[in-house]
């Protein structure tokens, strides 16, 4: 495997706190919404062994399933040597973004010789493709008995990671041996990405899906990466997953980035999440113009337009937690290949835009459709006659006024649904035009 030294880049954050005996209760900790739990959608997908069936492995990521000591936590199987390997592999729903993790973990304390606590942790990750889990994320040595960060959560580590886009982990940990119950114990293990990042981690244009940047006009400096653009997470200059293009350029310079698919996509709908610096910067990164731009078949140019925008300043968004400024249906060919222009605002020497992220996606944006009370109506046409429905608010007294357009008549029944929400009485007719 490919192990990257978890040294250089990753913290953990710890705290001496005196060890509590061990209770047999229904306590639970750790998140129940992180990117791990088993409430969005992650499963199990292999295991060394549990103390018995009533350890189920769920629990590690935010079941709640009662074991046989009547709590939520899970231990793995008993009567291993000092220096066995017990593991845990899950698969996310989708390819998440992890930058944190927090493990929760609690041993029998001195009285029973430190068991149910590990020897070692690792955490690995599946590169996308890989076959293996070719990626270590972290490894702890601990100490006996565990020195806790937070006791009251049974917060044994948390740790901050080399940020990854993965869709399979594996946790391993390594038996202590001292006696024949001495397979860990775990409360929970949990997963969490980038304190700001917005967007999707599994869209057409992700590069979990293998998509890659071909071209770009130009980045703020080295620590922007356009791959950000498109899901990835690499923190800049800072400390966020976003990308900047290249500053010092005038009003209308149209900044562009142009990315492949690993395979042709047909995409129905994007996404847009950007972010300006407000008007007291003159609403610099923020971008004039917004055009996405892809191949037609056998095209050596980017000749279809798939969107077209111009945006208010300040932005106006639709939705700001998220930065999204826009949501669109688009249409357009099966393609690999794909371009966005930004065009520059110009304002000041800093105003090159910066961009969150830009997702396509397969299906077409979908709205809530809501049943309300009509009635039909329904008239026999006159054969070559041109004829009009008209309609008043009232009985009588008030104007005759056309519903609809004229049509010609065909001889055959005519219809119209028309709603009767919020609406009074109404006179309806149909007359022959000159």
């Amino acid at each position: 495997m490919n192990l990257l030294k978890a040294s250089s880049w990753s913290a953990i954050v710890l705290s001496a706190t005196s060890f509590v005996s061990a209770q047999t209760d229904a306590l639970d900790f750790g998140s129940k919404t992180d990117l791990w739990d088993v409430s969005q959608g992650t499963v199990i997908t292999k295991i060394s062994g549990q103390a018995n069936p009533s350890f189920r492995p769920e629990n590690a990521f935010g079941a709640t399933f009662p074991n046989a000591d009547g709590r939520h936590s899970f231990t793995f199987e008993d009567g291993k040597p000092a220096g066995y390997v017990h593991f845990i592999e899950w698969k996310t729903a989708t390819p998440v973004g992890v930058a944190s993790f927090e493990l929760r973990s609690q041993g029998d304390g001195p009285v029973y010789l430190n068991g149910r606590e590990f020897d070692k942790f690792r955490l690995y990750a599946k590169s996308i493709g890989s076959a293996d889990f070719d990626i270590l994320l972290f490894e702890y040595d601990p100490t006996h008995p565990f020195t806790f960060a937070d006791f009251s959560t049974r917060l044994v580590i948390a740790g901050s990671i080399n940020p990854v886009i993965a869709q399979e982990f594996r946790a391993e940990f390594v038996d202590t041996g001292v006696r024949f119950w001495s397979a860990p114990r775990i409360w929970e293990l949990d997963g969490f990405g980038p304190a700001y990042d917005f967007g999707s981690k599994g869209d057409l244009w992700d590069v979990s899906q293998g998509t890659t940047v071909t071209s770009i006009s130009g980045q703020a400096n080295s620590s922007f990466r356009p791959e950000n653009i498109f899901g990835g997470l690499f923190p800049n200059a800072d400390g966020m997953t976003t990308f900047t293009f290249e500053d010092g350029h005038a009003a209308g310079y149209v900044h562009f980035v142009e990315w492949a698919t690993k395979e042709p996509v047909r995409v129905r709908s994007i996404f847009l999440r950007a972010q300006g610096d407000g008007p007291t910067f003159l609403n610099g990164r923020e971008f004039d113009r917004f055009r996405l731009l892809t191949k037609s078949q056998g095209s050596q140019t980017f000749d279809t337009v798939l969107y077209d925008f111009s945006p208010s300043h300040p932005y106006t968004f639709e939705d700001f937690d998220t930065r999204l400024m826009l949501s669109s249906t688009v249409a357009g060919p099966v393609s690999r290949e794909y371009r966005a222009e930004f065009v520059d605002t110009g304002v000041r020497f800093w105003s090159a835009p910066r961009i969150w992220e830009l997702d396509g996606f397969a299906d077409p944006i979908t709205h809530p459709i809501q049943a309300v009370p009509a009635i039909e109506l329904v008239w026999q046409t006159v054969a070559g006659k041109r004829l009009q429905v008209e309609w008043r608010e009232d009985l009588a007294g008030s104007a005759w006024k056309p519903y609809g357009e004229p049509f010609v008549g065909t001889g055959s029944e005519g219809t119209a649904l028309v709603s009767t929400r919020d609406q009074g009485a109404r006179l309806f007719r149909l007359v022959q035009l000159p």
